[in-house]
């Protein structure tokens, strides 16, 4: 059994002098929702082994801000493939460097991000989308998948065990 993390990065600010999308950093609300939402994965013992993380400002600042208290410090990958990827593209980044983690926490975007969930989910896709919402910023879904191993991972091989939203927290 694996478990994988799926982090949408905190609210980004569109009205920054940033000079492209990949560059955006994050709003004072999505600075203040990383720390919560890594916060709560601490609390609720829910801390990688191993980080894929977009290399978009936006989603570096979530890791940073959500990892600040954490006890331990897990591997990091910081790739350019993970920037707007599909969930095809997520599913083979994630067999290629998932390497040996038991749990593997993914930082991005959407739609790839809820489209990763929808594609893993052994769910009918409609009962996950009522769960998931539109996937807001910030926001984090568990999967377990019934996997030994992350070059296994494919369709329909995980259950959704948690969803949490920022604004859930308060």
């Amino acid at each position: 059994m694996r478990h994988l993390t799926v982090f949408r990065h905190a609210k980004s600010s569109w009205s920054s002098s940033a000079k492209s999308d990949h560059a955006r950093p994050l709003t004072p609300r999505g600075i203040k929702a990383a720390i919560r939402m890594g916060y709560w994965l601490m609390e609720h013992d829910l801390l990688p082994d191993r980080i894929l993380c977009s290399t978009a400002k936006r989603a570096r600042e979530t890791r940073k801000l959500a990892a600040k208290l954490w006890p331990i410090k897990p591997d990091v990958l910081l790739d350019k493939a993970l920037y707007l990827a599909s969930a095809a593209e997520l599913i083979d980044l994630i067999a290629k460097h998932g390497t040996d983690a038991e749990r593997l926490m993914v930082i991005g975007h959407n739609p790839g991000l809820q489209d990763l969930i929808i594609k893993l989910v052994d769910q009918k896709p409609r009962e996950t989308r009522e769960i998931i919402g539109k996937y807001p910023s910030g926001a984090i879904a568990e999967l377990d998948c019934d996997i030994e191993s992350w070059s296994e991972i494919e369709k329909n091989c995980a259950t959704l065990s948690t969803f949490m939203r920022p604004r859930a927290l308060g």
